[in-house]
């Protein structure tokens, strides 16, 4: 039990915290979260067809939420559904500004500015394959965050980061992270859901 407890502290003190989840229940995992700490403004990384909004939408959230997707077509289809709290931009966040070409796959959720790997390729094939690609702005989010949000340091914020995409590797996801937290300018990072990835899907 003190070990349990210890980790619990570390992961605390670095921002995160332990939760028992149950299969297929996130959605009830993300309104816990939501509700027991007021978040008041949720950042959504790798937006792809806005599922996640709208889950929040349709679980009560009615607060902020700020939509990044690089893939036009998605970035079209989630503008044409969103409400007046709910902002959507088109680029993708990493640790660096600079344009890359980003990989559209037949499942657009798999699409991704990294190169599948072999084992995305046996294991999603028919998935993952690319059908198209097309060039995308990387922004940091430390950057286009007071562009965006002029009270952050007052927000609650979630910062959902996708399983997609160049967050997949860990230092870019710890520079978007701690590029929130340096606007939040609170003595623990932000609280963050994050969609684990299948492993070495992309590299």
């Amino acid at each position: 039990m003190m070990k349990i407890r210890l980790h619990k502290k570390i992961a605390a003190y670095f921002g995160y915290e332990f939760t028992k989840i149950v299969r297929n229940n996130s959605g009830r995992l993300v309104e816990a979260l939501i509700n027991k700490h007021d978040i008041d403004l949720v950042i959504d990384v790798g937006a792809n067809m806005g599922q996640f909004a709208t889950g929040l939408r349709q679980m009560g959230y009615a607060g902020r939420i700020i939509s990044f997707e690089p893939v036009n077509a998605c970035y079209q289809h989630i503008s044409a559904i969103a409400d007046e709290q709910w902002q959507v931009e088109n680029y993708a966040l990493g640790d660096a500004n600079k344009t890359e070409n980003i990989h559209i796959s037949i499942n657009s959720d798999l699409s991704s500015i990294l190169s599948a790997s072999d084992y995305g390729k046996f294991y999603y094939s028919g998935k993952i394959d690319t059908v198209g690609s097309q060039r995308t702005q990387i922004k940091k989010l430390d950057e286009v965050i007071p562009e965006l949000v002029n009270d952050i340091d007052k927000r609650k914020v979630f910062l959902k980061l996708d399983r997609r995409a160049m967050i997949i590797r860990s230092f870019m996801a710890r520079q978007i992270h701690y590029g929130m937290w340096r606007f939040c300018k609170r003595k623990r990072p932000p609280k963050r859901y994050i969609k684990i990835p299948r492993p070495f899907m992309r590299h």
